[in-house]
């Protein structure tokens, strides 16, 4: 009786579960019947797409004029995806546009496979210009920063991909406007604000030196540094070493023993090494700070790189015209823990804060061999191309020059588009004299105009001459975008320096780079 018991509770179960089989079958016919193809292939997400853990950087204002605060900027939703194209399986969708401020904006997209990236953009449909091209395959999300933008202007927009066969996808043309300008502050330094003459390498390990960086904190948490890292032959050994990097605070003038945040970091050549804090720094905005570089190599001795730094011959007071003496100062601690700052020295270093501003100095190759200098003479004239982005008044006009021969004066001459602003002359006697294709010697020579004149915003052009029979000279500073470094909060965004030999019928660029370098020079 137990066991007939028992078949018979099992027999109704099986029963019971055949009827529910039966049932799910019969849903999954009528699904198919219908056209809807759930059931059949599943409605989950592709897992493998990517999210990048970081987005490009953005300027902000630390010693240039003054960019708005990305965190009061709206954040436009995202587009619907469109349609495929004919034979092509690759689509774009969820564009957005984000972080806008007075001359960037960041262009987030996602692609229907891994595929390359990159942006089309412009003030008309026809764009004109595009981003850097992200050409791996290792990515279906991507994020390209659009920099050196006009206040106050419509774009357009248009993202890119192609995938490893060869197919390609567009966007849908989108549009966004710049802020307006903020009007600049009272003697905001505007220009490339900076004096080098050369690159200059202190070893990061060889000798127990520990190497560091001053900055200002423009932010309250700091997420990456970027720096110019050197090996190879005279600045580097062995596999280049292994590196920490700390934020410390200051201790009159020197980096301290408290340690804000630390990361590690691979040596080797790196003009633009970027170093990753895996849990944002805590800083103070406003508060002097160190970047400590230590070698942390078993055998710093035989692994180590070289950190490098812009040199300015002679040391000036005040150092640059954009900081304070005690910003961006580069110095290093020897075996003994005895402190020595480098005369001359500015770092070379981007900061990065997890809003997504960015401060630092981003300057980082010079002009300055023998037979590459620009001369300033006759025929011969300097050029910086200018963009104004706001109306501004203007006081000073400066250049940094050098004197080769003869006793005529350099005349600096501002010009709103076509129409001469202002203008003014700087005397031989006061530019020092200096072989051609030394390092150092050269001189700020500055234009103090009687009256401030209203620079307005749209093109404008700073131009050097002098008379025929006597010859100044000057050579460009480079530009790291290419490496990284942020336009607009660490090298001047809105120009570009040019030299003419034939009396302005044709202009070359510094470097023999399209908007890569600036001439030596600032406006106030």
């Amino acid at each position: 009786m137990d066991d007939l018991a028992r078949f018979g509770r099992s027999h109704r179960t099986g029963v019971a579960v055949a009827a529910a089989i039966l049932v799910v079958l019969i849903v999954v016919i009528m699904l198919i019947l219908t056209g809807d193809d759930r059931a059949a292939s599943g409605s989950t997400p592709d897992a493998s797409v990517p999210t990048p853990a970081a987005s490009s950087p953005l300027p902000s204002s630390s010693g240039l004029d003054p960019l708005r605060s990305p965190s009061s900027l709206p954040t436009p939703s995202p587009s619907k995806a469109p349609t495929p194209t004919a034979g092509s399986a690759l689509a774009i969708c969820c564009v957005v546009i984000d972080w806008i401020t007075e001359t960037t904006a960041r262009i987030t997209w996602t692609a229907s496979d891994h595929a390359t990236g990159q942006v089309e953009y412009g003030t008309s449909p026809a764009y004109g210009s595009t981003t850097t091209l992200e050409p791996s395959y290792q990515w279906a999300t991507h994020i390209q920063l659009i920099s050196g933008l006009l206040p106050g202007t419509q774009y357009h927009v248009r993202a890119h991909s192609v995938d490893r066969a060869g197919n390609e996808a567009y966007g849908d043309d989108q549009t966004f406007s710049t802020l307006a300008a903020s009007p600049p502050p009272p003697g905001a330094c505007f220009g490339s604000c900076l004096g080098g003459d050369t690159l200059a390498n202190t070893t990061v390990g060889p000798s127990g030196q520990r190497v560091g960086y001053s900055f200002r904190a423009t932010g309250s948490q700091i997420s990456t540094i970027r720096v110019y890292w050197q090996g190879g032959s005279g600045y580097g050994g062995g596999d280049g070493g292994t590196f920490e990097a700390s934020i410390r605070n200051d201790a009159s003038g020197q980096p301290g023993r408290t340690v804000a945040g630390a990361a590690t970091f691979p040596g080797g050549t790196a003009a633009g090494r970027l170093i990753m804090f895996s849990t944002p720094v805590s800083v103070t905005k406003g508060t002097l700070y160190w970047a400590l570089f230590r070698n942390t190599s078993p055998s710093p001795s035989r692994n180590y790189t070289s950190a490098n730094a812009t040199l300015q011959r002679p040391t000036l007071v005040p150092r640059q015209p954009r900081q304070t003496d005690r910003e961006y100062i580069v110095g290093y601690f020897d075996s003994s823990g005895s402190w020595t700052e480098r005369a001359g020295y500015t770092a070379i270093i981007d900061i990065g804060y997890a809003d997504d501003s960015h401060s630092g100095q981003g300057y980082m190759e010079f002009w300055v061999h023998p037979g590459q200098h620009a001369e300033i003479g006759g025929s011969h004239r300097v050029r910086e191309n200018l963009s104004n982005p706001i109306s501004r008044a203007v006081r000073t006009l400066a250049a940094r020059i050098e004197r080769v021969s003869g006793s005529g004066p350099l005349t600096i001459a501002l010009y709103s588009d076509a129409t001469l602003i202002a203008d003014g002359t700087v005397s031989a006697s006061v530019v020092a004299r200096s072989p051609v294709g030394t390092d150092g010697g050269l001189t700020w020579a500055i234009v103090e105009l009687p009256a401030p004149v209203t620079l307005p915003a749209g093109p404008a052009t700073l131009v050097l001459t002098a008379p025929s029979g006597t010859t100044y000279s000057t050579f460009g500073i480079r530009k790291g975008g290419l490496f990284g470094y942020t336009a607009g909060a660490t090298y001047f965004a809105y120009g570009s320096g040019q030299y003419s030999t034939d009396g302005s019928s044709s202009w070359n660029d510094f470097n023999d780079l399209a908007n890569g370098s600036d001439v030596q020079f600032y406006l106030r």
